[in-house]
């Protein structure tokens, strides 16, 4: 039994080879640029991307949209955020030259809030076209984002397989460094100017074409961190290159009462024959604090359980909430999912793990009702989650009524859990929720057996 783990990166075997990006297609207009935004704004969970008035994108933190093939010239582009049902904020508004057959990435970084933020950066590209570039040659771009870090870092271009230090490169916050180099198998060093090293990626293959990387601040376990991502140019996913000699983070939630308090015992990895105890693992509690370990693999058993010495594998810089629960069979089953680390703003992400095993077949879907919308007209829902699933939205500042539900087979939500009048807002000293949540929605009472269409409930836990 290997845990699912659901996260918003994903990380690359050394052994994999890049493919970058090319140029055009062959279809697109001679009058068309490129334009693709990346958040790394931690005060806004989904930024929405405009282009002329029209809504190109929704990104959430940490994510990046889609490239957008867009008319060239001056054109108006807005980041604009979500602050009720009815009210979106425009928070960036500026006519950008968006040039014919260029490559435009809009970052923004730090505070996106208007004259009171961070200006968001823009990095224009020229497109190579696979046939301008040699065979055995490729493109680094690569962005310092890093607001945290030093301005100026030096990163050195590492021969994998050799050891040889291949090329030095001076990486200026705000800038983008761009480098031809042998495709080759590289690992890349960072150090700052009293050669501090802030971090190692692991061993990446490069191809013969366009690539673009970006040094960015993160967070593991409450610590800043300094981290390089892979910026694929045709999806929306965004590649970390984790540093090989972090520690890995987890903490445990126990939806089995009948193992509450059970002790949770890892053997191997880094262990060396030897085990370790998480004693007193509680039944609908989530801790808040993670443990440590190093990076490996390790056997993993749940006393009392039918969890006894599977395989888990914990990587490096990760720090995730591994979920036990019981199956449609009533089995006990796994499921994890990656820890955010945001401030407290007015907007907050909900991470919803559906673990209802009594509801037969039945796929179920997550509402928050504002008082001003209804099950119809809410525009924050998520639908049509398994069990077992993981997954994620955000939602603004605002008081809601919380309903998880299935088709009553005639189309329409038959309630199964719901919370009333939870409000959720920045400030903390009024009592409201702040920041993300984690909303698990399980059954009331824990049994072997499932029961179906038993009571059902909604338990809510600061991220």
């Amino acid at each position: 039994m290997n845990i699912r783990n659901v996260g918003w990166s994903a990380l690359f075997s050394s052994a994999v080879l890049l493919t970058g990006c090319g140029g055009s297609g062959s279809n697109e207009s001679n009058s068309t640029s490129y334009l693709t935004y990346y958040n790394l704004s931690a005060n806004t969970a989904v930024t929405k991307l405009y282009h002329e008035d029209t809504l190109r994108a929704s990104v959430a933190y940490q994510g990046k949209s889609t490239r957008q093939s867009v008319e060239a010239g001056t054109k108006n582009v807005q980041l604009r955020v979500d602050e009720s049902d009815d009210v979106t904020t425009t928070l960036y508004d500026e006519d950008l030259n968006l040039a014919q057959d260029k490559r435009n990435y809009l970052i923004s970084v730090g505070d996106l809030d208007g004259d009171n933020g961070d200006a968001p950066l823009l990095f224009t590209y020229n497109i190579i076209n696979s046939n301008d570039l040699d065979d055995d040659k490729f493109e680094f771009n690569l962005m310092h984002l890093a607001l945290k870090s030093a301005a100026t870092l030096t990163v050195d271009v590492i021969d994998k397989d050799s050891g040889e230090l291949v090329d030095t490169l001076t990486a200026e916050y705000g800038k983008s460094v761009t480098k031809q180099l042998d495709t080759d198998r590289y690992y890349f060093t960072v150090e700052d100017s009293s050669e501090n090293l802030l971090y190692t990626s692991s061993g990446i293959t490069f191809g013969s074409s366009q690539f673009y990387f970006a040094l960015v601040d993160t967070q593991l376990n409450g610590e800043d961190k300094l981290t390089m991502v892979f910026l694929p140019d045709s999806t929306s996913s965004v590649t970390e290159y984790k540093d090989p000699d972090l520690k890995s983070y987890f903490r445990v939630y126990n939806s089995a009462e009948a193992f509450d308090g059970n002790t949770l015992t890892l053997e191997g990895g880094a262990l060396e024959n030897q085990k370790v105890e998480y004693p007193n693992i509680k039944a609908d509690d989530l801790a808040d604090s993670s443990f440590e370990l190093e990076q490996g693999s390790y056997s993993l058993s749940l006393e009392g359980s039918n969890i006894v010495k599977a395989l888990y594998s914990f990587a490096s810089g990760v720090d995730r909430t591994v979920v036990f629960y019981r199956d449609d069979e009533g089995n006990l089953d796994d499921v994890s999912f990656t820890n955010t680390s945001r401030p407290d703003t007015t907007n907050h992400q909900i991470t919803f793990v559906n673990l209802l095993n009594n509801q037969g077949d039945d796929e179920v879907d997550l509402y928050f009702v504002a008082p001003n919308a209804n099950f119809a007209t809410t525009a924050y829902r998520l639908t049509q989650r398994e069990l077992g699933n993981v997954a994620r939205m955000a939602v603004p500042s605002n008081t809601y009524d919380i309903y998880v539900a299935v088709d009553d087979g005639d189309g329409a939500p038959k309630v199964v859990a719901q919370q009333l009048g939870v409000k959720f807002s920045s400030d903390e000293s009024a009592g409201d929720k702040t920041g993300d949540w984690v909303l698990i929605a399980e059954p009331a009472q824990d049994t072997d057996t499932p029961d179906q269409g038993g009571v059902s409930t909604i338990r809510l836990f600061e991220m």
